[in-house]
């Protein structure tokens, strides 16, 4: 329904350990089936493209999880994906090693922004604790990916938002930035899919 807000988990791997990248959708149009199968598949065609460029061969997409989260109440969906790898020939840097996308909303507040770890960068983009020119370009187009409005597979549309705060609301997304350093996370768990 339109206005309904759907978390989305794309799990990934890189050698073998599990990442997970969480985003939230807004319904601005319906779909004429269900809503999380339109959602996922739509992602499934006009982002993950996205991934596959920027990353290396040692990166792999799993599946993909859709569930309501307001109202609450909504059943999770859950698609395994095709094989699907990056392409980009060369070694993968650590999983830890992560490239970032920021997003912000009007809200400066800890609950008005959001960031996305890419893993599976390539150890030869990486110059100087910086991603190489080239590598950032693709980057940035997935960013752009993230922050278009994303058609339904066959149809509808949603729109990125970030979902949060006391209570949770949603905010639109009005600005996405991909940062040229090279970070360093601490291990993370999370069972999605």
């Amino acid at each position: 329904m339109i206005g309904d807000i759907y978390r989305l988990g794309f799990k990934q791997a890189v050698y073998g350990v599990s990442c997970v990248n969480v985003l939230f959708y807004k319904v601005t149009a319906d779909p004429a089936g269900d809503t999380a199968l339109a959602l996922m598949s739509g992602f499934n065609t006009t982002v993950i493209p996205f991934y596959q460029d920027a990353l290396s061969e040692d990166w792999s997409g799993l599946c993909l999880e859709a569930q309501r989260v307001q109202p609450v109440g909504g059943i999770p969906n859950m698609d395994v994906l095709p094989p699907t790898i990056g392409f980009k020939p060369g070694e993968a840097m650590p999983p830890n090693a992560v490239a970032v996308i920021s997003e912000y909303s009007a809200t400066f507040t800890r609950a008005g922004r959001g960031r996305h770890f890419i893993s599976g960068m390539r150890e030869v983009d990486e110059v100087d604790n910086a991603w190489h020119e080239a590598a950032f370009v693709l980057l940035k187009a997935l960013g752009d990916a993230l922050a278009d409005p994303l058609p339904g597979n066959p149809d509808g549309t949603f729109e990125r938002v970030i979902f949060g705060g006391t209570p949770p609301s949603a905010k639109s997304v009005l600005k996405f930035e991909a940062h040229a350093q090279v970070r360093k996370l601490r291990r993370r768990t999370m069972k999605l899919c």
